[in-house]
């Protein structure tokens, strides 16, 4: 529950925060935190000194419908779609920048606690329903391998665009360079048909780890579907910012032996 006191613990008067949307648009701004109240937030926008405020109920609803926004949804429509849903009025002037608040929420929790987010696709499994293994492991078709890899290329793409990311498909030892502002974000991206409890892990993927690890993060889309023509579909999202290695939970999985 967003309220003052837990407001606190990620953000300070004076942090500024970007505005819904890339950097690079037009209309970006910049919103400076001016003061943090028993029941809103007051800010104004850097480029012009337009002074607003948000509520932690509005913050709040925007919080959690944030995965729902539909792909090519604008800003402004997703916003009034869910204060509409809500029960509350159009809001014509301050989506923009409540959206950009929200996703800094969100980016803050989530280093800030170095929790796990589990943001799911489609209905969650019941208790009766029998899940797949737990490994990562290996597909035998590269066909197959390679589809599940490109659909969680795909999905974590758009997590990280839908945030306000510039985002560059790097390969290796990193899969995606994120980028917002000065912020740089290292994104490690595994696909699997398991449940992705296990992941399998170059010995350069590790190494980058260990030289970049406060700008790492892991995002993990296990329970892929593959369809009879080889397309990928829907998945469960996992993701893991910033991504902490523990180094005992690292297993040899292969030794080299020289005859």
């Amino acid at each position: 529950m967003i309220d003052k006191k837990h407001f606190e613990t990620l953000f300070k008067v004076g942090d500024e925060i970007q505005s819904g949307g890339p950097a690079s648009h037009k209309n970006a701004a910049r919103l400076e935190i001016q003061s943090i109240e028993d029941d809103r937030v007051r800010y104004r926008s850097i480029r012009n000194a337009t002074r607003r405020h948000i509520d932690y109920g509005y913050l709040q609803l925007i919080v959690d419908a944030f995965q729902d926004r539909k792909q090519d949804e604008s800003i402004e429509k997703f916003v009034n779609r869910i204060l509409t849903r809500a029960g509350h009025k159009k809001d014509r002037t301050n989506e923009n920048y409540s959206y950009g608040i929200a996703r800094a929420y969100l980016q803050r929790s989530g280093s800030r606690t170095d929790r796990i987010e589990f943001l799911r696709q489609g209905p969650p499994a019941t208790d009766e329903e029998e899940l797949p293994a737990t490994r990562q492991g290996f597909h035998s078709s590269p066909t197959v391998r390679k589809t599940i890899e490109e659909h969680a290329m795909d999905l974590a793409r758009k997590h990280f665009e839908a945030l306000g990311y510039t985002v560059e498909t790097h390969g290796k030892p990193f899969d995606l360079l994120c980028t917002l502002g000065a912020e740089v974000l290292y994104v490690e991206v595994k696909g699997t048909q398991g449940s992705g409890a296990e992941i399998l892990l170059t010995r350069g993927e590790v190494r980058f780890h260990r030289d970049n690890h406060a700008n790492m993060a892991l995002f993990v889309v296990s329970e892929v579907e593959v369809l009879a023509d080889e397309t990928a579909s829907g998945g469960r999202l996992m993701l893991q910012n910033p991504w902490v290695l523990n180094e005992d939970e690292l297993t040899p999985y292969a030794f080299r032996y020289r005859v």
